[in-house]
Order: C-alpha cells, then sequence, then structure tokens
C-alpha cells in the first residue's frame, strides 16, 4: 500500500510602483524607462507605457520549514538628478519614490525714471508691472516709491524670485512689460 500526501506550495506575487516627486517632469529630466529588481533577481522596466508599474506573480511564499519569504525591489542607478526618497510597502505592493527639486530663477526689474526728479509733478505714484511666462501672463506686481532702492532715488525695482526655470523641459522665456494709467508701455 502507498500512501501519497500532496501539498502545493502557497504562492504570491510582488508589484512595485514608482512615484515621481518631480512637479511633473517640469525640468524635462524625468528618463524614459527605469530597470528594477526583485529581491529573486527577476528584472522588470518601468515607464509611462505600463503606469510605473510591474507584477511578478507565482512566487513561492515559503521557504526553509514554512518562513515566509520577504520580496523586496531595489533599482540601479538613479536617474541623474533624482533621489530615492521614500519606499513604502503595503502587502505585496512596493512604492519607490524618486524626487527631483525643480530648478528655479529669478527676474528683476528696475523702472529709471527720466524726469528730472519729477520736476513736473505728474509721475504716476505707482505702476503696474506683468510678468511674462512664454508670453502669457504670469504674475503682476505694483511698483512704488516704497520700492526705491538704494543704489538711487530714481529707481523703482522689484525682483521675482523662486521663478520655475523650465516648463516641459524648456527653459521659460520671462519677459516684462509695464501698465501706466491703465495701457501697457513697452
Amino acid at each position: 500500500t502507498t500512501l501519497t500526501n500532496s501539498h502545493t506550495p502557497e504562492v504570491t506575487e510582488a508589484t512595485v510602483k514608482k512615484v515621481w516627486n518631480d512637479n511633473e517632469n517640469q525640468d524635462g529630466i524625468r528618463p524614459d524607462e527605469l530597470k528594477v529588481t526583485l529581491s529573486n533577481g527577476t528584472e522588470v522596466t518601468l515607464n509611462s507605457g505600463n503606469g510605473w508599474e510591474a507584477k511578478v506573480e507565482n512566487l513561492p511564499k515559503y521557504e526553509n520549514e514554512g518562513t515566509e519569504i520577504e520580496y523586496t525591489w531595489t533599482e540601479g542607478e538613479l536617474p541623474k538628478g533624482y533621489e530615492l526618497t521614500n519606499i513604502s510597502k503595503e502587502g505585496t505592493i512596493t512604492t519607490l519614490t524618486n524626487s527631483h527639486t525643480p530648478e528655479v530663477t529669478e527676474a528683476t526689474v528696475k523702472k529709471v525714471w527720466n524726469d528730472n526728479e519729477n520736476q513736473d509733478g505728474i509721475r504716476p505714484t505707482s505702476i503696474i508691472i506683468v510678468l511674462y511666462a512664454n508670453g502669457e501672463e504670469y504674475t503682476r506686481v505694483i511698483l512704488t516709491e516704497e520700492n526705491k532702492t538704494q543704489t538711487s532715488d530714481d529707481e523703482w525695482s522689484y525682483t521675482f524670485t523662486e521663478l520655475p526655470k523650465y516648463a516641459d523641459g524648456n527653459e521659460i522665456n520671462y519677459t516684462i512689460d509695464e501698465i501706466i494709467n491703465d495701457r501697457i508701455a513697452s
């Protein structure tokens, strides 16, 4: 008599998701694809086509007399300009977050009055400065006497800071106009 006991080993899966913290790829440096490796040696490619997500199925759940296998994901070389800022695991899903701080710039405007120090008393008390990004209005600021610099009594100035340097990977062209008495003066 032969007695046969059968057991089908339990299987599991491991899913990896890539999250990009880079202001929607503002600087245009996110790679087209990225390879990540499961701790058992299985390599997968993540890209926008697969939603930056992949799953490996039919993995042994246990080894060595019932010890549950802990599957982990790693990525090789980080994309230039990025750092791995978070690894989180929920069940069989691992989320890898790569972060990049987009570049910023600034733009300074100086208004110089050539009116013999307001000799005729017709200088406006304020002007509106309009900052354009690639021809589209980005923001406005009002210049007044309080914006005078220490270098000249006739110079009003303002610096726009923390401006995005790129949009969709292309450098933004910033231009400035002024509005005096409700009309744009270029």
